[in-house]
């Protein structure tokens, strides 16, 4: 009929002219990488970089922000050892702390170990002391329990386990100002590496016997999951910070080769041993490090970082030809370097560190995870943070 000939031709129109119009613009800004910040070193003296210093990030913090000082504020600390040099127990006891926070500090302290968790309640005691092994379940849940606010100063994870999984889940249910987390320096940048689960109790040794913790990347990468940069590293530990700090610590380089460049490697500070080394390494740890340093054969051999050799070569070159004839060709890639053997022969090492353990480990780098070149069929080779049991 006529009207119904009438709305076709009407949409039809409708439709017509919904096309022709041109999509807005959008004014994209130009992108920008802040320019490099010169450096004091052994040959760069002209330069320097001041760390980050936590009271003066949480002083910004409540500038901007005056309800976070209002009542007792809490802090938590996962491995919480009594030692002198955990930046929480030096915050909490700073003068410039008790301005910032005069409500005061609760700091709710997880530790794995009984002994350690009776020595810090006696000469900590404004630490809550939790004696708990913790995984990224029973922590997210304790501390919901425990009221812990969802935005809260700062949190530090220190267990030489799982770090990797208990430091995504704590962010993916709570947002601390600050974050320190510690590494293992033995897995230089693009390589993600984390133990994600640990067999029995007793095959598992932190810190003092191979595969356990994560990488620097791993750690990048999950705090850039949670909207978190890194702005500084020291020791063993990196400090992250959350968006409420960014602006504070924009001067701050936050790529890992930067980082990277001033930390000791797996040659002089380690505790990760494959079992073909633990016989000779019963005694204190110290002790193997100074047989290193004496360049002494064979003591640490199974360290990660000696896959990469002393200046942290990570390819190999394996054509000379060019890899392919261009975008358009039908020709296959040809690889003329490759990260593959190096992969390969560190896969080895850290299941050699994990075998007897029955844990199982992240091994990625960019994309890639897992790849069959490095593991082959490993079932103990994981991509998911989530296998933790």
């Amino acid at each position: 009929n006529d009207a119904a000939s009438r709305m076709r031709r009407g949409l039809f129109c409708v439709v017509m002219l919904v096309h022709a119009s041109p999509a807005p613009a959008v004014d994209t800004p130009p992108l920008v990488i802040p320019r490099g910040t010169l450096v004091q070193t052994s040959t760069e003296a002209t330069g320097r970089l001041r760390m980050v210093d936590l009271n003066q990030l949480m002083a910004a913090a409540v500038a901007a922000d005056p309800a976070l000082a209002r009542g007792k504020v809490t802090l938590v600390n996962v491995g919480a050892a009594d030692r002198d040099g955990d930046p929480i127990y030096r915050f909490v006891t700073a003068r410039k702390t008790k301005v910032i926070f005069p409500g005061g500090i609760k700091v709710i302290g997880y530790e794995c170990n009984q002994e350690a968790a009776q020595r810090l309640r006696l000469s900590r005691p404004f630490v809550d002391v939790v004696s708990m092994c913790v995984n990224s379940s029973n922590l997210v849940a304790d501390m919901l329990r425990r009221n812990v606010p969802t935005l809260f100063p700062v949190l530090k994870i220190d267990i030489d386990s799982v770090d990797a999984t208990i430091l995504d889940a704590v962010l993916r249910h709570f947002k601390p100002l600050v974050v320190y987390a510690e590494i293992t320096w033995e897995f230089p940048p693009p390589i993600d590496f984390a133990l994600v689960e640990v067999g029995p109790p007793a095959n598992f040794h932190p810190g003092s016997r191979g595969c356990f913790g994560m990488s620097l990347s791993m750690a990048s990468r999950i705090f850039r999951r949670h909207d978190y940069r890194i702005a500084g590293a020291g020791a063993l530990n990196v400090l992250a910070v959350g968006p409420a700090l960014a602006p504070v610590v924009a001067a701050v380089p936050s790529d890992l080769w930067f980082w990277f460049q001033f930390v000791a490697d797996g040659y002089f500070q380690t505790h990760y041993f494959a079992p073909a080394a633990w016989p000779k390494l019963e005694k204190p740890i110290q002790r193997a490090e100074r047989a290193e340093r004496r360049h002494t054969k064979g003591r640490l051999n199974a360290s990660p970082a000696r896959v990469f050799g002393e200046n942290v070569s990570l390819y190999d070159r394996v054509h000379r030809a060019m890899g392919f004839d261009g975008f358009d060709s039908a020709k296959t890639y040809l690889p003329i370097r490759t990260m593959d053997r190096r992969m390969r022969t560190l896969a080895q090492t850290i299941a050699a560190g994990c075998s007897s353990q029955g844990g199982k480990y992240m091994l990625a780098v960019g994309d890639r995870c897992c790849a069959p070149q490095w593991v082959g069929d490993d079932p103990r080779c994981v991509c998911s943070l989530a296998a933790e049991s």
